[in-house]
């Protein structure tokens, strides 16, 4: 399920997105180099930063 109309096919859901982004505040993971480094290989293979940024940025109402 996808909150927000994306011109390209995402490989993560909003709601994936959404739950990795709790998830490192609540491991209080304040970097996205730190947290791309803990993510499993599987999830930081399927997005790039800069599109992580984008997206957590237009859903942080939804969160």
């Amino acid at each position: 399920m996808n909150f927000l109309n994306q011109i390209r096919n995402p490989q993560l859901s909003d709601l994936e997105l959404i739950s990795i982004g709790l998830t490192s505040e609540f491991m209080s993971i304040d970097s996205e180099r730190n947290l791309f480094r803990k993510l499993p290989f599987n999830l930081s293979s399927r997005i790039e930063r800069s599109v992580y940024n984008r997206t957590k940025r237009n859903l942080f109402s939804y969160g």
